[in-house]
């Protein structure tokens, strides 16, 4: 119990104002751990922002220390991020990883150096894998959503030798989905007892009656782009408009090329399909929404689509979770990274323009199904809420702390 109280923890990841899923996962995740665990002491080493104003993101909690101290840019991070994590007296290091955190391509190889250069210094680690590489899906999704010259062969096999080497240096592998867990059991030949599932948290917000009020609008939200498949979804809602004229779609997310190359130009492309469309009145495109008005904007939301194509990467979602947390009835995609929760949401088939069209307009008519669905998500909202999914982390850490 010694050790559970005493909890001393140092997690490397990014944190607003930086942008992106991860840093709204980081603040939900360790602001909920210090309020159920006050005695814990927790610094966050955070990327710098680019515009960094000397401000910390987080609320006034004594136990949480954020630290804007270091730039994925610099060859010289390794070294920086060992100083600050022995500097904390933290016997524990968490790092939440994403590919393009911690520097693309041959950069890999400083993340690997951090884990080693820190498992010399004797600190426990645990890396939670937000993304996964399907080495199955590699010649034909990946290959297709994906910038690289890279062969795909070559891209297993590097792929392959990244995970082996992080399981070599860390002590707990953390996934949310427990098809991740079996991928890196099965394809990447993880040992599966340094493996451990905690679903992605989701938020509890305060719930008004679900009502259909008009306009009925149904959202995309994420990153703009290719491999979402917005373009489907438009053509879809365009079939949809003609039979309802009081549904309207609104696609909102952040835009950034430099995080995803491969969304370069297409923004470009949906602006011209919008434009074009009968129904462009109807379609709303919001970029880089506030995190504060996101949760706003699922309130207004009635239907959520994620008609996501890739399916070489494994992945919780952070749009989904934010659908859980609004009771928002999904449709999603029969993709891995969904099949956890095909008992909770509408799953189609990748590409099919028509089974959406069609689930869409299921969904819009048939209010005894929303409801069904919803009082599902409620059910699913309570087993995964943040403050259940902080404890599952601390008592984690208690274990590596003995």
């Amino acid at each position: 119990m010694g050790a559970l109280q005493e909890l001393n923890l140092c997690v490397v990841t990014t944190w607003p104002p930086v942008m992106c899923g991860l840093s709204e996962y980081s603040k939900w995740l360790y602001e909920s751990m210090a309020l159920v665990k006050p005695s814990a002491k927790i610094v966050i080493l955070a990327v710098k922002p680019s515009n960094d104003n000397g401000k910390a993101y987080v609320e006034s909690l004594p136990n949480l220390h954020v630290e804007y101290s270091w730039s994925p840019d610099s060859v010289l991070y390794p070294l920086h991020l060992v100083k600050e994590a022995v500097k904390s007296g933290a016997r524990i290091v968490h790092f939440q990883h994403e590919y393009w955190l911690y520097g693309r391509g041959p950069r890999q190889a400083l993340f690997l150096l951090t884990l080693a250069l820190l498992k010399i210094c004797g600190r426990r680690i645990v890396v939670t894998l937000h993304g996964l590489l399907l080495p199955s899906a590699l010649a034909t999704s990946y290959k297709t959503y994906h910038t690289t010259m890279i062969p795909p062969l070559l891209t297993k096999i590097l792929a392959k030798a990244f995970i082996n080497t992080l399981s070599l240096l860390t002590d707990v592998i953390i996934v949310h989905l427990k098809i991740m867990k079996l991928t890196l059991v099965r394809e990447y030949r993880v040992n599966g007892d340094k493996v451990t599932v905690i679903p992605h948290g989701v938020l509890k917000f305060p719930q008004k009656a679900v009502t259909w009020d008009k306009p009925r609008n149904l959202l995309i939200f994420g990153s703009i782009r290719p491999d979402k498949g917005i373009e489907h979804v438009i053509k879809a809602f365009e079939e949809l408009a003609s039979e309802h004229p009081d549904v309207q779609l609104v696609i909102a997310g952040s835009y950034n090329p430099l995080i995803s190359p491969e969304s370069r130009g297409y923004l470009s492309k949906l602006l011209r399909i919008i434009l074009r469309s009968p129904h462009r009145a109807r379609i709303r495109l919001r970029l880089n929404v506030p995190s504060q008005e996101i949760p706003n904007l699922y309130r207004c939301a009635h239907i959520v689509i994620l008609n996501y194509l890739d399916d070489s990467i494994l992945a919780a979602s952070g749009p989904l979770s934010l659908a859980l947390a609004t009771l928002k009835p999904v449709i999603a995609t029969k993709i891995p990274r969904f099949l956890d929760y095909d008992s909770y949401i509408t799953l189609v088939k990748p590409g099919d323009l028509e089974e959406l069209a069609e689930s869409m307009k299921i969904l819009v008519e048939d209010g005894d199904l929303r409801q069904k669905l919803v009082e599902k998500l409620y059910t699913l909202r309570r087993k995964h809420s943040w403050d259940r999914v902080a404890l599952e982390h601390v008592k984690l850490y208690a274990k590596l702390a003995r």
